[in-house]
């Protein structure tokens, strides 16, 4: 789980001409599936794309107790009691379809219900579709094919018709440049390869094909239902900062060289931890390329936990991005706020909403509890552990 921050209705200013308007105030609360929730790639239960992996031993096993997905009512409860006023649910595609084709209603409803909580309690909400993991049976490298984006439309369509009048937001992936870099460049995840920067573009460029035809169902199955894209800020261009200069119509070669340069000039120099691509991809030969001009109407949304590569990403989106999330880093959720917001106030650029993300997890016999809402699953047990002094000190001062 991650709580969210968002401070709203103040204007954040380090001169009289640069400023970072911030909107809509919430704090929120954020369920991340696969990475609470527990149960995965176990017998009998959903299997990820994570789940080859943990048969070869290449990985350590996923959290086994699946005490958090059951217990996910009395999560938000206790969310809305610490005055919550948000909850981000992500709905686990490998859950929900744990083959092709075989949709587990039981599991939605258990979605279904936690959400209808959160509602009950007056807090607003929204979902993601496709977040750290996807399901198994869709093989170690969906996004190079051409059939997955279809597969996820169906997917995210049929999921939004459930939803309309539940969910307020649907996110459709969260941080797909970090999936495509991590699993085709790094090889810290699904498919584990490395150095295969060509695809890595490509698995890159099929997510964002999936994130278009998904938007598109989205609108026909829940026409009021707001559709966004969260990417993690890079200090690469090709990261994440060209795929915005796409949707926004960019396609000539030279103004994309152009918009590189003044990128990567303005990446600050802590940031630059990655080699520059030695030339940039065709934008003729991308499939979202082509799909972006007839697109419907999306929010782009970025997150990122260093607030000097995030305001760099700001104004270069030039009024693009409308929510930006700041994760904890090294330091800490509660301490962010401080540090953080000078940083940011560095643009002439409204944001709609900035987030402060704090990094929170299950625990157990696998996993080291780290701060915020924790939730120990020790022992197959299940509990939600109080929080700390210095937690309650930061949730006082956020209502004040």
């Amino acid at each position: 789980m991650t709580l969210v921050a968002c401070f709203g209705s103040v204007t954040v200013r380090r001169c009289e001409t640069c400023h970072v308007t911030l909107g809509a105030a919430v704090l929120g609360v954020t369920i991340d599936g696969y990475a609470v929730e527990g149960g995965y790639d176990v017998e009998g239960g959903p299997h990820t794309s994570f789940s080859v992996a943990q048969s070869l031993g290449s990985i350590r096993a996923s959290l086994r107790s699946p005490g958090t997905f059951e217990h996910l009512e009395e999560l938000v409860g206790r969310a809305a009691a610490m005055g919550c006023g948000e909850l981000r649910l992500t709905m686990e595609w490998a859950r929900l379809e744990p083959r092709a084709d075989v949709r587990d209603l039981d599991a939605l409803g258990t979605y279904e219900r936690a959400l209808g909580a959160a509602r009950a309690a007056g807090m607003s909400t929204a979902v993601v579709l496709c977040d750290t993991a996807w399901p198994s049976w869709l093989g170690q490298e969906p996004w190079l094919s051409s059939w997955a984006p279809e597969r996820f439309a169906a997917h995210a369509g049929w999921l939004a018709g459930r939803l309309d009048g539940v969910a307020q937001s649907v996110v459709t992936f969260r941080a797909p440049n970090r999936a495509s870099n991590d699993g085709w460049r790094e090889g810290t995840r699904p498919p584990y390869r490395k150095g295969a920067g060509d695809d890595a573009t490509s698995a890159l460029d099929g997510m964002l094909v999936a994130h278009l035809l998904a938007a598109r169902s989205i609108e026909t199955a829940a026409p009021t239902m707001r559709r966004a894209v969260l990417f993690e800020a890079s200090a690469r261009y090709v990261g994440e900062a060209m795929w915005r200069d796409l949707a926004a119509g960019i396609v000539d070669p030279a103004l994309l060289e152009a918009r590189r340069d003044g990128y990567e000039r303005a990446v600050p120099r802590t940031a630059r931890r990655t080699s520059r691509e030695a030339r940039l991809p065709d934008a003729g030969s991308l499939r979202c390329a082509r799909r972006f001009a007839d697109a419907p109407e999306c929010e782009w949304w970025l997150a990122g936990d260093e607030p000097e590569l995030l305001s760099a990403a700001i104004e270069h989106a030039g009024g693009a991005v409308t929510t930006v999330e700041l994760g904890a880093g090294s330091r800490g959720w509660a301490s962010q706020l401080a540090t953080s917001l000078p940083l940011l106030a560095g643009g002439s650029v409204e944001v709609r909403r900035l987030q402060l993300h704090g990094l929170v997890s299950s625990s157990g016999p696998l996993d080291r509890p780290v701060g915020l809402l924790e939730v120990d699953q020790h022992g197959g047990g299940w509990l939600i552990a109080p929080l700390s002094d210095a937690i309650e000190a930061a949730l006082r001062r956020f209502r004040s």
